[in-house]
């Protein structure tokens, strides 16, 4: 049994550290690879085992951090695990999306995943997590490599059990005039440590990302995320929607850079976070870091709990007040949710959702 237990999702831009949101912390215990399962795969998809991580895209850091990259990558070399590799083909558009479901063995599991979306192809790949146990881990980290002119857009839906510890590392390299596109559920799991690290390299590299949570119980989610405008005239916009339940702590961390030669390029990052506890705790730091003089940058978080106003309007309505907080939870995270290509996973996170309030 190998462990990992480290600082992850460290803040590019030191704070007070008496907050305690400069970094999170992650531990787990693993023995093995994680289950994974997709159909059969359309014909414009490559996929391979490769061992080790293929040349040229270890140099791609996760949100996780350095430490935990380094530590993942000696366990997966000493369990001797291969990493799973897909391949957009050029100029290729598929039409329907690649969905990975995704498990943890009884004894908690690894996965590394790199997707490679070549030039002018456009496609989706859709990663499912859920478990049948309660008291596994799972770590996975997600390499993304969009060539120019690509689109590919990725969603991943955390439907873990309630004592799963989950960590979720994503990296991308974005070449000139390619779209990402990043939709992001996180409704399961005690432990929850999620960052992305997002470079727009090139000239008119696009990066758009939604992202929704609902932390209950005494869960702990800890959300990290970067965009880094490089190249001239990117664009950058991420919102983040969620609910905080019981006793619940969570911890977001979105951050703009724009780096020295990003002339012209925009980002925008919004958190809208509503509580629904008195004894829950949120921590909320959107930050903006300029090395460039011609951009433009808008970051905002609002937090609140649900108005007298919203619930007097429902009261008149026949709802209870327990009636009217489950609509208004159905309707942060179906924000999100509706951008997931898929009806039978929709209604799959509707199923969770209705089980979760």
């Amino acid at each position: 049994m190998k462990k990992i237990e480290c600082d992850v999702n460290q803040f590019p831009s030191l704070t007070w550290h008496h907050l305690h949101i400069n970094h999170g912390k992650f531990e787990g215990s693993f023995s093995k690879k994680a289950n994974l399962a997709f159909a059969p795969l359309d014909a414009a998809l490559e996929y391979s085992l490769v061992r080790p991580v293929r040349k040229g895209f270890e140099s791609i850091q996760t949100q996780l951090g350095k430490e935990f990259d380094a530590k993942f990558t000696n366990i997966c070399d000493e369990l001797s695990l291969e990493r799973d590799f897909f391949i957009v083909q050029e100029n290729a558009h598929v039409q329907n999306s690649c969905t990975l479901n995704i498990s943890p063995s009884d004894e908690g599991s690894l996965l590394d995943i790199s997707i490679c979306a070549k030039s002018g192809s456009e496609s989706c790949f859709i990663l499912d997590f859920s478990s049948a146990k309660n008291d596994s881990s799972l770590a996975v980290t997600l390499r993304l490599f969009l060539e120019p002119y690509s689109v590919l857009k990725i969603c991943t839906i955390n439907c873990l059990e309630n004592k799963t510890n989950f960590a979720l590392g994503i990296a991308s390299s974005v070449a000139e005039n390619a779209k990402l596109s990043l939709v992001q559920l996180d409704l399961g799991g005690k432990n929850v440590c999620s960052g992305s690290q997002n470079e727009l390299l090139g000239f008119n590299a696009n990066f758009t990302g939604h992202y929704a949570y609902l932390a209950k119980g005494d869960s702990e989610f800890d959300i990290n995320y970067i965009s880094r405008h490089i190249g001239k005239q990117t664009k950058s916009s991420f919102f983040t929607g969620g609910v905080i339940l019981d006793s619940a702590k969570k911890a977001w961390r979105g951050t703009i850079d724009f780096v020295n030669g990003s002339s012209s390029s925009v980002g925008d990052e919004q958190e809208n976070v509503l509580v629904l506890s008195e004894n829950c705790v949120n921590k909320s730091l959107p930050v903006i870091l300029c090395g460039e003089e011609n951009v433009e940058g808008r970051h905002g978080c609002s937090i609140g709990r649900l108005g007298s106003d919203v619930l007097f309007y429902m009261k008149n309505r026949g709802f209870s007040e327990e009636e009217a907080k489950r609509m208004v939870v159905r309707a942060k995270i179906s924000a999100v949710c509706r951008f997931i290509p898929d009806s039978k996973l929709q209604e799959k996170i509707q199923n969770v959702l209705e089980g979760a309030i």
